[in-house]
């Protein structure tokens, strides 16, 4: 049976289709995954030789068409009778609106462009019953259009679902449109592929789809989108969830669609004039497909009734008008939003070679703007000149690209000036590849790397358009987006590796020779992987995990398509990966089990030993009821070591059933932890209930029960009043047994029970950061574990509350500041909650504009009574407790007595001088590279204003253990930095009337006592004092 990989088959009979000409054989024009069997039957063979005859099309050559011919010939058939197939729908790109269907013998013919078809071309081939097919050519591709194919088509299987609202009724008449995708173009062409299969919901909220193939490639995904009038669109891509597939298979996939929130207002020009035929659009921003649109009518009006809640981006365009946008907070009640267009502005420029010669036809693109993008492009004329007389008042981003010159973009403003975007040559880095003989070597793959910025981390890029074959020997890699710089990277089919020079952009044409030695050794990380029974394992999958290149496995398989090196075992078990220099982890996966090893490991056995998978069978409950279609995740607590900047994530996905029951039988041995996923409002944010944590031995069951012991809280928060509410929102939230004692400061205080951890025997002649890597290898070495487990019990001993204060239930907060609490047993209580300004839903919270505060409740005891009701906690005024916000410019600060290395100081004997307080620790800033910016951002301020008899600098750590005192001590040396420095309990009030948390923040106090600004790191600490020095 055909899998996802049933690629093409070239079958001599079809030769035979044409008249006049016996063509010579050619066995394939591309291979193929799956090899099916030339063994048809003589009876079989003759029936397509007669109807390939009977077929006979006489097809003209266009002496203008370079490769002589002017169309792709088709020959569809059944994958398992090989048989023709009609009525198979075939569309090209060079007309997609023009379907072709295939006659009796599976045949039909494709209109190629003779100009456009050999940069790009695609078909797209499907059949009701069949799974679809889709390919690719092109220059891009490395694929010439070849003359003639012949597809077959795999019988498909049906998925279906069930539609549903808030109630769990069924929903009638959803559009529900399906999409299945590979990504792994570069591996398989053509590849099944469905596009956009729509079908409406039955009476019952039910529908399903019959193009689904039987096994799912690896690296596929399914998309659903479902629309409906009376909600708010619903999306999602199923991951390589078994549940989830098996649940799809089933045909009881459950959809929830949720009621939207009307968004509606006017458009206006400057004179108050309604404007028709302005287009709106609302949604996740520019890249999102799932963003809703309209135009306004005469009366200037639009409406969307039901606009997804939470963060949305509304944006309105109209030609001769600058274009406009809001960002939104949508939330239950109808939002009346309005929009006063102004006069478009005028961007014009001329784009150049490096001669000053005009550029014809090169294509200009507007890019990023505001907190979204715009999408006008356009082309310079012969004059190299473009104008658009629409643009906003603001900066715009945009990209400017020609064929054979290099990409740059450039951020423009409207002006009278014409802007000069000058275009250097592309650069195309082309050479051989040779052994250190000048050998050639026949066979490998060139693969790009870029630096998009300076100062930024290489990231090697997937896809064809990135990577080349190496042929004859030979390579040529033209490379023209707008990138700082470029790195290639060889690999040989043996596991070969290595890396070339960095190329700057402007190098334009540039040869470059990879050579390696004959003589090497081929792979230096060689071993064999070993099943559970003891037997050599083949077809074990084996990854190398090393800094910036990452792994994700989803239920035992690999979810997405990485640039990661990988080797799947032989019969004899036996895997070879290229060589590495820094450390690394080996990570085996198959169907029988699991293993990974780190570099020390594997040096002294290069044997990889697999453990039988584990399985986890559970049921959850919400209060006391059985939880249905909730989304489970299991995640194993030993993927990431944060010292090496080495990352991979084993983790497991399940649904639910209608009894609340899930299976999840490929679990990583050793400690897990699992939890209910709880989304907001928006499915903006999404967070785990209370992880319960479990040890999976190789091979067993553990069972397991999630929720049930505890109700639901719900309320809302009383933000401030602060400028920041008024932004969209990024919000971490997490719940803990209220405390009577900082639990820093108790740590501090179980530190000094149990004794000092130990100093390295060569302490002196380490580094700071060296220091740090040794007590975090130290750690996990079984002195450092013994350690670790007397400091646990001395707590749990003395004080059992915060030994048991990490988070007692997962919560949600909604940006209006509602929540929702799960699985809360009884006891008191803080809800701590970090808000953060966000740009764009997907957008990193903004640091510099953050307040954290609390709110506290007592959950009362639970029974049989009350489990199923929520307590309702009311409105509740969130209390301050950090962020830049709330210490205010011209405010008094708190006056402090602290003792330093330097002695004594209070902070009102300073009064006349700018006083700088910092507050850092160096166990986190050393374990940060991040972190660690930030602080040498700060010692390079503070040498430069070091000998300001006005200016006072004085470091704030907290006490923690002599050990960490001295590391710090040591890192302060290291870098020059003579400051005060102090190091003070937890419990010290500076911390909380400075609003310090963690991390590095710098506090600028002025000569009157007052705060200047607060929470600000070191660039932003130079520009401040350069301003009032």
């Amino acid at each position: 049976m055909a899998t996802a990989n049933s690629i093409i088959k070239e079958h001599p009979a079809k030769y035979f289709r044409k008249p006049t000409v016996i063509v010579l054989i050619i066995i394939s024009l591309f291979l193929c995954t799956q090899i099916k069997s030339e063994n048809s039957t003589a009876i079989k063979e003759e029936k397509k030789l007669n109807a390939a005859k009977a077929a006979a099309v006489n097809v003209p050559k266009d002496p203008n068409d370079p490769n002589n011919w002017p169309f792709m010939e088709i020959y569809v058939a059944d994958n398992k009778t090989e048989e023709p197939l009609k009525d198979v729908r075939v569309t090209g790109s060079t007309d997609k609106k023009k379907i072709i269907t295939t006659d009796a013998n599976g045949y039909c013919k494709v209109t190629l462009d003779k100009n456009k078809s050999k940069d790009y071309f695609s078909i797209y081939i499907e059949k009701e019953g069949f799974v679809p097919m889709s390919g690719y050519w092109g220059k891009q591709y490395q694929r010439t259009v070849p003359k003639e194919l012949e597809f077959f088509l795999e019988r498909a299987t049906i998925i279906g679902g069930l539609v549903t609202d808030e109630q769990n009724l069924p929903v009638q008449d959803a559009k529900v449109t399906i999409d299945y995708y590979v990504n792994d173009e570069d591996e398989i062409n053509p590849v099944q592929r469905i596009n956009d299969f729509t079908i409406n919901t039955d009476i019952n909220g039910k529908w399903q789809c019959d193009l689904v193939p039987a096994v799912l490639h690896e690296y596929s995904q399914i998309g659903i989108k479902i629309k409906h009038k009376n909600y708010a669109h619903y999306q999602t891509w199923t991951s390589q969830s078994e549940t989830i597939i098996s649940q799809l298979r089933k045909k009881e996939f459950v959809s929830v669609l949720k009621k939207g929130a009307a968004v509606y207002g006017y458009i206006l020009d400057s004179a108050n004039r309604p404007i028709k035929d302005v287009s709106v659009s609302i949604g996740e921003g520019r890249y999102s497909s799932d963003n809703l649109k309209t135009m306004t009518d005469a009366a200037g009006y639009y409406e969307f009734p039901n606009a997804k809640k939470g963060f949305n981006i509304l944006k309105v365009a109209a030609k001769n008008y600058a274009p406009d946008l809001k960002e939104l907070n949508v939330k239950e009640s109808a939002q009346e939003e309005n929009f006063i267009l102004l006069p478009g502005n005028t961007i014009r420029g001329r784009i150049v070679d490096v001669n000053g010669n005009p550029i014809v036809k090169a294509s200009v693109r507007t890019d990023e703007w505001r907190c979204d993008g715009l999408d006008w492009n356009g082309n310079t004329d012969n004059d190299g000149r473009f104008v658009w007389n629409d643009a906003p008042s603001d900066e715009v981003k945009f990209g400017f690209h020609a064929k054979n010159y290099m990409g740059q973009n450039k951020v423009l403003s409207p002006s009278e000036k014409e802007y000069e975007i000058i275009l250097s040559p592309q650069l195309v880095v082309f050479g051989n590849v040779l052994d250190d003989t000048n050998g050639l070597i026949m066979e490998g793959k060139i693969t790009a790397g870029t630096i998009w910025n300076s100062g930024e981390r290489l990231i090697w890029q997937n896809g064809s358009h990135w990577q080349r074959n190496i042929k004859d020997g030979t390579y040529e890699m033209p490379l023209t987006s707008p990138a700082y710089a470029y790195t290639l990277r060889l690999d040989l089919p043996d596991g070969r590796q290595t890396v070339s020079r960095t190329f700057d952009t402007n190098e334009g044409r540039v040869k470059y020779d990879f050579i390696l030695s004959k003589t090497e050794d081929a792979t230096k990380l060689r071993g064999v992987v070993y099943n559970p029974d003891g037997k050599a394992a083949e077809g074990v999958q084996v990854y190398l995990v090393k800094k910036d290149r990452y792994l994700n496995l989803e239920n035992g398989k690999q979810r997405h398509r990485q640039d990661i090196d990988k080797s799947i075992t032989d019969l004899q078990g036996r895997f070879s990966l290229p060589d590495c220099n820094d450390k690394f982890k080996l990570v085996a996966v198959s169907e029988e089990g699991y293993a990974d090893v780190n570099n020390n490991e594997f040096a002294l056995d290069p044997n990889i030993y697999l453990e039988k998978w584990g399985r986890v069978e559970g049921v959850v409950y919400v209060g006391s009821k059985p939880a249905a279609n909730e989304e489970i995740i299991a995640s194993y607590s030993q993927n990431y070591d944060s010292r090496d900047g080495i990352y991979y994530n084993c983790m497991n996905r399940a649904v639910t059933d209608q009894q609340g029951q899930f299976v999840m039988d490929k679990i990583a041995p050793g400690r897990n932890q699992i939890s209910r996923i709880m989304k907001s409002d928006d499915d903006s944010q999404n967070t785990g209930t209370v992880s319960q944590h479990i040890e999976v031995v190789s091979g067993e069951t553990v069972e397991i029960v999630l929720g049930g012991t505890g109700r639901a809280v719900t309320g809302k928060i009383i933000w401030p009043a602060d400028e920041l509410f008024t932004k969209t929102l990024w919000i971490y939230a997490h719940l803990q047994r209220k405390q009577s004692e900082n639990p820093l400061a108790v740590m501090e205080t179980i530190y000094s029970q149990v004794g000092e951890m130990p100093i390295p025997a060569n302490f002196d002649s380490l580094t700071a950061k060296q220091c740090i890597e040794w007590y975090q290898n130290w750690s996990q070495s079984e002195e450092g574990k013994a350690y670790s487990a007397k400091i646990k019990a001395a707590m749990q001993k003395s004080h059992p509350q915060i030994s048991e204060s990490s988070q007692r239930g997962g919560v949600i907060v909604n940006s209006d500041g509602s929540f929702r609490a799960e699985d809360v047993e009884e006891g008191s209580y803080t809800l701590r909650i970090m808000i953060n300004e966000k740009k764009g839903r997907y957008g990193a919270p903004n640091v510099e504009n953050q307040v954290i505060g609390k709110v506290e409740f007592t959950m009362p005891p639970i029974d049989i009574s009350n489990i199923d009701l929520p307590l309702d906690t009311g409105q509740m005024p969130m209390q301050i407790v950090s962020g830049k916000q709330l210490l205010q410019t011209d405010s008094n600060a708190s006056d402090f007595t602290i003792e330093t290395n330097a002695g004594i100081i209070k902070l009102s004997d300073l009064q006349g001088k700018i006083v700088v307080l910092v507050f850092w620790d160096a166990l986190f800033t050393l374990s940060n590279s991040d972190s660690e910016t930030k602080i040498n951002d700060i010692f390079e301020t503070y040498k430069k204003y070091a000998g300001a008899n006005t200016i006072e600098f004085i470091g704030i750590s907290g006490k923690s253990i002599k050990s960490y005192q001295e590391i710090s001590a040591k890192y302060l040396r290291e870098n020059s930095c003579n400051w005060k420095q102090a190091y003070i309990r937890y419990d010290n009030p500076i911390f909380e009337n400075y609003r310090y948390q963690y991390g590095i923040n710098a506090v600028v106090i002025g000569p009157d006592g007052k705060i200047i600004e607060a929470g600000i790191d070191g660039k932003r600490l130079g520009e401040l004092l350069e301003k009032i020095k």
